[in-house]
């Protein structure tokens, strides 16, 4: 019954937890690993979004009748390494960052 429940939030492409799945022990002990994702990526940079005032959303890029030119987006994007994106994201939660920062 919960398999089904969990295929279906996948299928549904929303973000669920499971608990309590031996199976899937050793994968989230190694994926919990310091450095197993720096490892794993290297320092090749990739396509991240990047908001500098902690505030993230969804956009069209249109600007809602106030002209154009008036109109910023809200993040940007950057090619920046994984080891890059989270000591900044480390960094950010250690201040307790807010929209506003």
């Amino acid at each position: 019954r919960d398999f089904k429940k969990a295929e279906a939030y996948r299928d549904a492409e929303v973000p669920f937890l499971v608990y309590n799945v031996p199976e899937a022990e050793e994968v989230v002990a190694k994926w919990n690993k310091d450095g197993y994702l720096e490892n794993l990526l290297g320092d090749e940079r990739y396509r991240t979004e990047v908001s500098h005032n902690n505030h993230f959303m969804y956009f069209s890029g249109g600007s809602r009748g106030h002209g154009k030119s008036a109109w910023r987006a809200p993040t940007s994007v950057e090619k920046m390494s994984f080891k890059k994106f989270k000591d900044a994201a480390v960094r950010c939660d250690m201040k307790n960052c807010s929209e506003d920062e």
